[in-house]
């Protein structure tokens, strides 16, 4: 009991300040753990409703709206969580947008255009040693 004692009046004011700085490093780690979880809810929020208004029809007689495809197709180059989704939903849409093209040419284009983009960014050297060093998944088509 006397050895402990002994202890905390020697070490107790750098006790306290470890202490101190282990609680202070705890509240900053759940502080960015909790923005990085909220941008994440963000992130998926914003990536799906995106999604829905690229293959939701227009309502019955109106027109299309595709300047809002268009828009909507660029932005999703700012979501690379979803690059293997992305890509594989548009290679789709394209597909079956292909058979009425004379309707649709800007959308095909800018469809080409974002399937370049993800295409470049997932084939970045940093990704492809990544997933060689099988730090990263394979890409997937």
């Amino acid at each position: 009991m006397d050895e402990a004692l002994r202890l905390l009046t020697t070490y107790g004011t750098a006790l306290g300040a470890i202490g101190a700085a282990v609680a202070f490093v705890w509240s900053v780690f759940q502080f960015f753990s909790v923005r990085a979880r909220d941008a994440r809810a963000r992130e998926f929020e914003t990536f799906h409703r995106l999604i829905k208004e690229l293959v939701e029809p227009p309502k019955e007689g109106a027109s299309l709206y595709i300047d809002r495809q268009c828009a909507v197709l660029y932005e999703l180059r700012f979501f690379p969580r979803y690059f293997p989704f992305t890509r594989r939903t548009l290679v789709g849409l394209k597909t079956k947008w292909s058979l009425t093209a004379s309707h649709f040419p800007r959308i095909l284009e800018e469809i080409d255009i974002t399937l370049n983009v993800i295409d470049g960014r997932s084939n970045s050297v940093f990704r492809r040693i990544g997933r060689r060093l099988h730090l990263l998944p394979s890409q997937e088509s």
